[in-house]
Formats: structure tokens, C-alpha cells, sequence
């Protein structure tokens, strides 16, 4: 491992980062957009620089730049290197730098920290990466190297992934400046290798003998003489973008947007794509608007903007859909983090109401590193938009069909190597969009893979918007869902917005009742903009009757064609009305003629929703024998064959055990038919 060589990714020089410079990365604009009072600085947000040991391995302590800041020497005495100064002076510089309030820096020798001081390369599998320090969420490499095999090459990358995986942070590196191109660290997958705004630095796909060859480096440039000194403001913005994910009332209690993957994913998607740039979409045929290359070859998304990353990042998580979306579901800048299985898409839809200039989209997912660094999984994504057609069916866009859709760029995004798919489109026809983001792996190890998505459609002069959950139903007033600000979108140019819930409104009617809920979006600019929801609460669903009687089956009275039968009504049951109303015609206490007769039970709740249930009442004549609806010569003699002694005889009506006199009388009494 010794024979690892490094070099620092540039000269040694104080090149001080000119207020032009952070300019030139958004600071203005951001600034101008918010107000200086409201702009990120890095505050309480951890960061490691990592050097290449070159009289030293740490900055000049004693520069004013760097007053009020505590550095940890993680690999012993750092001494005072000028490179070493000049990458902290654009990483954390008090006035040179776009995170002026990072206050905690640890300080690695990169050969210590490739070996037991962190990485832990050669020490075998049961010695994984050490844990970083608290909090930590970059490290920045401002030099490059090589092993002197590809297997120890790809171990190191492996393990620089799998850090960053585990422990939820990120690495910014700088490629070489021009010649050769070095694997450590630009290769990495999962963290942002770095070039410069000029385009003066080694721009080579990753090499052959490397997991992934092929890929595209770097990711994102910066302005800078040396790419030693655009990663280290690449890095600020990293700590800027952490400290918006736990500050911004938008996103701070959502702990994805502090997800590694969504801060890559949304510096990348703020990239400001200049005059020139290009991901070479097919321009004509039956693929225009097809790329299998996500990235410029030279700049990648082009040069890093705070403004427009801190436009996504405060748009909030927007979540998509399992299916493409019936209505608008996304503003016009924001992000979700999105799981999404085996064989399976999700979806965004959104909608310009007029040329959009520039639309921006870009999806960006980690690789799986095997803890034993012997071997890695990576999903496979495609993205791609799609328009939405009179009947609400999806529509490609790719060939002639997109001509009257988009003037420029690609639709369709599919790599067969990167992990990264960029949607960069300009003059989109106004309409309705659906984004897809759709799985193409078979890896069934990993049935649910995570997915970084951002949007940006031309945001530049967008006002504050807001969109509320869509329109709701309940059957009962309990099943109304509580108002939930999480679920408002809301994005604008001012970004910050705080959602509150204004309160909620009922028509006073029932059955159907109509609750009209009101939700306010207010920006860092004090602009406001509300959105409303219906809610419909209409209960439709019938009572149940629990228990319904058997038939009831009983003899009439001595001398009676009929009866008086009582009954327990029924008990019900509703959804929503606590205490239904039961009615059984004929009611409980009815006298019933001989015969049966059908008794139904209506239960009905505070919507007139009824449910029933049905029994008989089957009233037989006492003295009717032989059972022919009267009474005749036929009855009398049956009665006159049993007379005398006869317990159980269906002629003793009265039940004295003796067919006799009495029973005779009541024969008599009851004589002929019923009617």
C-alpha cells in the first residue's frame, strides 16, 4: 500500500477566492433573491480536508482568514503547507469562502487516512472503514494517485463509497489538471469528482480495470486556476446545502433532505448549464431527444450555482407517484427521494403554462458496496418525459412527435454505466409533463432502490406557488383527515416558505357536507399565495341489521284465528351514526292472523342509508288438526279418537294430559274456516 502515489492537484499559491469568483457560483444571486441576512454560511456543519502531505498537510493556522476556527490534527503534527492554505481559504475562508461559518475542520494526511488513520485499505475485511467524526459531512481531496494494481485502486474507491454510503456523507475530489487521469479519487461513484469552469483539467472516462469504466468525469466544475481549488468551494457548497436541510422551515424536519445522495443530487441539479454545453442528444430521426450520456464529456452539469441549488433544496420533498398522476403534483423546483422496486417507475407531473426557456432534471442514485469491498451492486434507471395527451394517456416525445414540444436537448436519458440520468430540455411548448424515473435492473437482492430526483423548470422569474393535497372524501365527520402542511408544495424565487393551515370551512349541510380547507405558503420575501382543499364527507355506506329474529312460529288463541306476538327488534350497527333507527313492520306487539306473515326491519342512519333484514310470523289454529286453515267434522274426529287419557295428544289444548270436555269446547268454539 506504501507504493500509493499522491499528488496535490495543484501548485502550491495563496489564489485567494476573488469576491468574483463567488459571484460566479451563485452568491449574488442568492443574496439578491433572499437577502443577506437569510443566506446559508455553513454554520455548525463539520467538514474534513484531506491532503497530500507537502511540508505539512495542514493550513496556515495563524491566518486571519481562519480566526475563530478549530482544527483537529487527525494524523499527527500538521505543520504549514501554502497548498493546504490555499484549498481551506476557498473551503472555509472567513471572507474568501461561500461557508465563511464552518468552524470545525479535521485535518488528514492522505496517507494516513487511506491507511489506519481512516480508510483502512489492506487490513482485510473484518476492518472496515473507521467510524468519521460526529457529524462529519464532507471530506474534501484536493489531490490525486494510484495503487499499483487495479485491485487496490478498486478497494480503495470501494471503501471511499461505502464511508459514504454508511455514514452519510460526501467526498468532493479533484480531478488531474489536465494530462494523465489518476482513479484515486476520481472515480468514486458516490461522491463528486470536480473539474474546473475553463475546462483546463483531465475530462477522461473512467479507466478500464476500474468498477464502471466508462463513466463520465467529472461531475460539476468550478471557477478556479487549479482543480485543487474548485473542489474545496464544491465542498462549501456541500456544507451549505447540509445546513439549509436542518435550518429551512421547507425541509428541516424531513431527514431525506439530509440524505448524501439528495446533496449530491441537488448540487448537481442546480448546475448552471452555460452556452456550448451538451449531453449530444440525437438532434433528428426517430431518437431526437435520446442520450445514452447524462453529461457534458468536458464539464459534466456544468459549473456549480448555490442559488438555483438552494432554489431545489427549498422547494421541499415532493413525492411522486406509483402510477402517472392525474393532476399537477410538483411545483416548478424541488426534489424527492424516491424507493422505487424491481420493474417498477415512479412518476412526477407538472405543467407550463407557457415557453418554458430551460427545463432541468436529473436522477441520481448510489452504488452498494459489499461490506468484505470484494464486490458491488449498482441499479439501473432511466429517465425519461413524457407529454400528456387530450385523453390524460402519456405521450413520447422522442423523434417528430417532440418537434412542436421542445426546441433543444433530450427526453430521454439512459446510460448503460452511470449513476446519474439528466433530463436538459429547451423551449418546452406549454402543457402538461409527466416525469418517469423508471428501473431496469434485475437485482433481486435489492428489490427497493433509492433514487435522488430534482427538477428546475424555468425557475428564474417562477412567482411563489403552492399546490394543496388533492380534494379528499370521508363518510364520516371522524374519518376527516387532519390538516397536514407536509403534504403542501410550495416553491417560488424567494424560496423559504412556511406553510400554514388556515383553517377549514363547511357549507352547514349534510349528507353530503362540503368542508372547503385552506392552506397559506409565505416566502422569506413576505410574499403569500393560498391553495384550498375539498374535502366531501357523505355517508353512503347502508346500516347493518346484527341480529335478526328466527321465525317465530305459535298457535293462536282458544277460539282465536289470530295471536299477539312479541318480539325483540333487532339491534344495528352503522359506520358513522352511533345509534340507527330500527323499525319492523308489522311492529312488536302486533296481533297476526292465522297463516304467516312477513315482518321486515328497517334500520336507517342520519343519511337515510337503510339496511334490512326479514322473518316470518307463522300463527297455526289451535284446534285446526288436520291442518287445513279451519276447523270441521275432520278435526272433531281426531279429538273423538284420543278422548279419554292422552298426555301429549295434539288435542289436549289445554295441555291437562286428557283429551276430555274442556278441549272439546274449545273445538266447538273455534268452528269453521278462518278468515
Amino acid at each position: 500500500m506504501s507504493n500509493i502515489r499522491l499528488y496535490a492537484a495543484a501548485l502550491s499559491g495563496l489564489l485567494v477566492c476573488s469576491q468574483a469568483v463567488l459571484a460566479q457560483v451563485g452568491l449574488d444571486e442568492l443574496i439578491a433573491r433572499i437577502g443577506e441576512e437569510n443566506i446559508p454560511t455553513g454554520l455548525n456543519i463539520i467538514v474534513s480536508q484531506v491532503e497530500a502531505p507537502s511540508g505539512g498537510y495542514g493550513p496556515d493556522q495563524s491566518n486571519p482568514q481562519f480566526d475563530g476556527k478549530d482544527f483537529f490534527a487527525m494524523s499527527g503534527e500538521p505543520g504549514n503547507s501554502g497548498h493546504a492554505t490555499t484549498v481551506a481559504l476557498h473551503m472555509y475562508g472567513n471572507t474568501s469562502s461561500i461557508a465563511p461559518d464552518i468552524m470545525n475542520i479535521y485535518l488528514y494526511d492522505a496517507n494516513h487516512w487511506l491507511l489506519s488513520g481512516f480508510l483502512r485499505v489492506s487490513q482485510g475485511s473484518g476492518n472496515p472503514p473507521l467510524i468519521p467524526p460526529a457529524d462529519l459531512k464532507v471530506f474534501n481531496h484536493s489531490w490525486v494517485g494510484g495503487a499499483p494494481n487495479d485491485s487496490l485502486n478498486n478497494e480503495v474507491l470501494r471503501r471511499a463509497d461505502f464511508v459514504m454510503q454508511r455514514d452519510n456523507l460526501l467526498m468532493v475530489v479533484g480531478v488531474n489538471n489536465g494530462g494523465a487521469s489518476f482513479p484515486l479519487m476520481s472515480h468514486i461513484y458516490n461522491g463528486l469528482a470536480v473539474g474546473l469552469t475553463s475546462g483546463g483539467h483531465t475530462s477522461d472516462a473512467t479507466m478500464p480495470g476500474i468498477d464502471g469504466p466508462g463513466r463520465l468525469k467529472p461531475e460539476i466544475v468550478a471557477p478556479s486556476g487549479q482543480t485543487s481549488f474548485s473542489a474545496p468551494i464544491v465542498s462549501a457548497a456541500v456544507a451549505l446545502m447540509n445546513e439549509i436541510a436542518v435550518t429551512d422551515v421547507a425541509v428541516a424536519s424531513n431527514p431525506n433532505a439530509q440524505a448524501s445522495e439528495v446533496i449530491k443530487a441537488i448540487l448537481l441539479g442546480g448546475g448552471n448549464h452555460r452556452d456550448g454545453w451538451t449531453n449530444n442528444p440525437e438532434t433528428s430521426g426517430p431518437d431526437r431527444g435520446f442520450t445514452d450520456q447524462p453529461l457534458d464529456d468536458i464539464f459534466g452539469v456544468d459549473e456549480v450555482n448555490i442559488d438555483t441549488s438552494h432554489l431545489i433544496m427549498t422547494g421541499g420533498e415532493q413525492d411522486g407517484a406509483n402510477t402517472p398522476p392525474e393532476s399537477i403534483n410538483i411545483t416548478h423546483a424541488a426534489w424527492d427521494l424516491a424507493t422505487v422496486g424491481l420493474d417498477s417507475s415512479m412518476y412526477w407531473r407538472f405543467n407550463t403554462t407557457e415557453l418554458a426557456d430551460e427545463v432541468s432534471i436529473l436522477a441520481y442514485w448510489h452504488r452498494e458496496v459489499r461490506h468484505s469491498f470484494t464486490t458491488f451492486w449498482l441499479a439501473d434507471f432511466e429517465l425519461t418525459l413524457w407529454t400528456v395527451d387530450g385523453t390524460g394517456e402519456l405521450m413520447s416525445l422522442l423523434g417528430d412527435m417532440g418537434v412542436d414540444y421542445f426546441t433543444t436537448g433530450n427526453v430521454v436519458s439512459d446510460s448503460a454505466v452511470d449513476n446519474i440520468e439528466h433530463l436538459y430540455i429547451r423551449g418546452l411548448a406549454p402543457g402538461d409533463y409527466v416525469l418517469e424515473v423508471r428501473r431496469l435492473d434485475n437485482l433481486t437482492l435489492f428489490r427497493q432502490w433509492d433514487v435522488a430526483v430534482t427538477w428546475v423548470i424555468d425557475a428564474d422569474d417562477k412567482p411563489l406557488s403552492i399546490i394543496c393535497p388533492a380534494d379528499a372524501e370521508a363518510e364520516c365527520s371522524e374519518d376527516v383527515p387532519a390538516a397536514d402542511i407536509h403534504s403542501v408544495r410550495a416553491s417560488g424565487v424567494c424560496g423559504g416558505a412556511t406553510i400554514t393551515h388556515q383553517g377549514d370551512v363547511s357549507d352547514g349541510m349534510a349528507c353530503p357536507e362540503t368542508i372547503t380547507r385552506t392552506y397559506r405558503a409565505t416566502d422569506l420575501c413576505s410574499n403569500l399565495v393560498e391553495c384550498t382543499q375539498t374535502i366531501t364527507v357523505d355517508d353512503v355506506t347502508d346500516p347493518i341489521l346484527d341480529s335478526c329474529p328466527e321465525d317465530i312460529t305459535i298457535d293462536s288463541a282458544p277460539a282465536s284465528c289470530e295471536a299477539v306476538v312479541n318480539y325483540e327488534d333487532p339491534a344495528a350497527t352503522d359506520n358513522c351514526d352511533s345509534s340507527p333507527s330500527v323499525v319492523c313492520d308489522p311492529p312488536s306487539g302486533s296481533t297476526f292472523p292465522a297463516g304467516t306473515t312477513p315482518v321486515t326491519c328497517t334500520a336507517t342512519d342520519d343519511c337515510d342509508n337503510s339496511g334490512q333484514c326479514a322473518f316470518n310470523v307463522i300463527i297455526s289454529i289451535l284446534a285446526d288438526l288436520d291442518n287445513d286453515g279451519g276447523v270441521g267434522p275432520t278435526d272433531l274426529a281426531l279429538l273423538l279418537g284420543d278422548w279419554g287419557p292422552c298426555v301429549g295428544c295434539a288435542a289436549d289444548f289445554n295441555g291437562d294430559g286428557v283429551v276430555g270436555a274442556f278441549d272439546l269446547a274449545i273445538l266447538l268454539g273455534s268452528w269453521g274456516p278462518c278468515e
